[in-house]
């Protein structure tokens, strides 16, 4: 070979290397002697004088040039590797005439596959079409090799192969050789593969390990959130009060963790869990909300074996000057429930944070929150009446009668899950530097890092928003209706507004407590108070949320709920969700009812006043002269 052929690449220096520890130890000196030789050729070194100093001749020396400036199949020089002692640049084909195989003979069938796929290219072109279209999918626990091995012997009849040929003349008809072919085009094209034939797991694990940087990265705590939802596959028991005093246990099978966390610091800021068999876009705003303006602090943990570890807790119970600190990035999936209005525009303008809209069913979009799941279904499956991770794996024997047994509360549950996302908060990590999320967050701040706020003023105005309506005073002089104002099919009133028909047709602002509807306070357009609104009827006769009298309401308007005189509401609500399988329902219900104040009632005479008398005006007339509007005290 002409020096002048040679390309300017190698003269730079840019070839392929070998590390010589790699080689046989008695092919060492070999490969040192080939690779001088060549080095000394591109320097411009004379032949003669590289055989003094290489003891390779010439006519050697352009054979080994030659390998090393071939190229393979990805367009590269093979470099120093063609210079490796037995390595071969080119695949063995076989010349040799295929004889009959004997059932015991052992070799004499070297290139046989090669020799058939040059005759017959179709048999690999017909593979090659398998793996890349998209076609049955496999799992970690599926042989797709078995797969392809059918789909060759399948070519096999399409290009007519007489049965004296190979691989029908073998004792096991090639099997093992056919084996690794197969296996080698799945290597090569791995990408393809599994993309088209990979289960969920499988094609998200493909956007990971590419050695790529993320293209948006947080770079101090608020900068990114992640929030997602997971389901948790267990029996629980809960308990529903049919009447005063018994309860009967329920198996329920299936609730969601509704989690968000700081991408940065991998700090909890707020959980709930939703006993429905979907999340809401009202359950992802109220998640938001409670990392954003509400305040964390610990349970009681005498019904749970687990205490708080030192320093647990959420940043907005445990880090000076949290509440009110928001985000600028949500990270969420393509979850309709995270597609709303609610979220992607009315939140987003409320708490200043851009949206972020990921894959579903892609962990690697969020690995933090992620991470976390994946230890709470870990610390779940540890339970006696686990569902498992998968139909074949991690299933308890007999998990519903050991929810019973054991007694594996949901109220209890809600404890433990509080008490284990505040001790992961303060939990090492090798991720964050063996740090605790709840420390990286305190020395970010000590390091003058600035947190997004939302001020004082806008807090208080989310705070109002979240639960005000604007109402119109209902009544007739004529046919003698009192003043009221109408929620979701109830009446509301009080002693203010029923006295005076100058309240009709004026507009109210209420202000609706989600986890109790049977008062709300109302106000004038002018921020003046007339205090707080009873619910007229059996609505006021127990605690209820908002979602349960919507969700009545529904059921009442469809026609599926009638409610008969001389039995208590609250029984009928409960016997209706518990006959048509919606034992969540019912226990959400009687959770909702406070029984633990119904309990005091049956167990003494004294008269137990409601939470929500309190804030009703109940004083006589002569005591004070009622407010007509535009006299009303002013709203803080």
């Amino acid at each position: 070979m002409k020096r002048t052929s040679i390309p300017p690449a190698i003269r730079a220096g840019e070839w392929r290397r070998l590390d010589p520890a790699c080689i046989e130890k008695g092919r060492v000196e070999l490969f040192s002697r080939r690779k001088k030789a060549v080095e000394l050729y591109i320097e411009g070194v004379q032949p003669r004088e590289i055989k003094l100093r290489t003891n390779i001749k010439a006519n050697e020396l352009h054979r080994l040039l030659n390998r090393f400036l071939s190229v393979d199949e990805n367009g590269q020089f093979y470099g120093e590797l063609a210079l490796r002692p037995g390595f071969h640049i080119k695949p063995y084909t076989r010349t040799c005439p295929i004889s009959p195989k004997r059932s015991e003979q052992h070799g004499g069938m070297s290139g046989v596959l090669g020799a058939l796929l040059l005759n017959h290219p179709e048999i690999e072109e017909f593979l090659m079409g398998i793996i890349r279209k998209k076609g049955q999918p496999f799992s970690a626990t599926q042989d797709w090799q078995k797969y392809l091995i059918g789909k060759f012997y399948e070519a096999l009849e399409w290009v007519e192969l007489a049965p004296t040929k190979w691989p029908y003349n073998t004792k096991h008809k090639g099997r093992r050789t056919i084996r690794k072919f197969v296996r080698k085009l799945v290597d090569e094209n791995m990408v393809r593969f599994v993309r088209a034939h990979g289960d969920a797991i499988s094609n998200a694990h493909l956007y990971t390990g590419t050695g790529h940087p993320r293209l948006i990265r947080p770079k101090r705590p608020g900068d990114i959130v992640e929030l997602d939802g997971h389901y948790l596959d267990a029996f629980f028991v809960i308990q529903v009060e049919l009447m005063p005093g018994y309860f009967q246990e329920i198996v329920v099978r299936r609730i969601w963790l509704l989690t968000m966390i700081d991408a940065f610091s991998k700090a909890v800021l707020a959980f709930k869990l939703v006993f429905k068999s979907e999340i809401s876009a009202a359950d992802v705003r109220a998640v938001i909300a409670q990392a954003c303006l509400k305040t964390w602090s610990p349970r009681d943990v005498s019904v749970v074996r687990t205490p708080y570890v030192p320093g647990a807790g959420f940043p907005s119970g445990v880090v000076p000057d949290w509440l009110g600190t928001t985000f600028s990035s949500l990270w969420v999936d393509s979850h309709l429930s995270n597609m709303a209005s609610k979220i992607t525009t009315i939140a987003r303008q409320d708490f200043g944070y851009m949206h972020c809209l990921g894959p579903t069913q892609h962990f690697e979009s969020r690995p933090s929150i992620e991470r976390l799941f994946k230890e709470v279904a870990r610390q779940v499956q540890m339970l006696p009446s686990t569902t498992g991770s998968n139909p074949r794996q991690g299933r308890a024997i007999d998990p519903e009668t050991k929810a019973v047994k054991y007694h594996i509360d949901m109220v209890k549950f809600e404890v433990a899950m509080d008490v284990a996302l505040a001790n992961y908060c303060a939990t090492p990590s090798e991720g964050i530097g063996f740090l605790t999320p709840i420390g990286v967050i305190l020395q970010c701040l000590q390091g003058g890092a600035l947190m997004p706020k939302i001020p004082s003023f806008q807090r208080e105005k989310l705070q109002a928003d979240l639960s005000t309506k604007t109402v119109t005073v209902r009544g007739s002089v004529m046919s003698g209706r009192r003043p009221y104002v109408q929620l979701d099919r109830v009446h509301y009133t009080n002693s203010v507004l029923n006295d005076s028909a100058q309240w009709i047709g004026k507009q109210l602002q209420v202000v609706v407590d989600e986890d109790d509807y049977r008062a709300v306070a109302a106000y004038l357009s002018s921020g003046e108070c007339i205090g707080h609104l009873q619910a007229i009827g059996w609505w006021s006769e127990f605690k209820h949320t908002v979602a349960t009298r919507r969700k009545v309401n529904s059921l009442v308007s469809a026609g599926e709920l009638r409610f008969l005189h001389g039995t208590s509401p609250v029984q009928q609500i409960s016997d209706y969700f518990i006959s048509h399988g919606q034992a969540l329902e019912a226990f959400k219900l009687a959770r909702e009812a406070d029984p633990e104040v119904a309990a005091v009632t049956r167990q003494s005479e004294v008269k137990i006043v409601d939470p929500a008398e309190d804030l009703v005006m109940n004083i006589e007339v002569n005591d004070v002269e009622f407010p007509l509007p535009g006299t009303a005290s002013t709203r803080r």
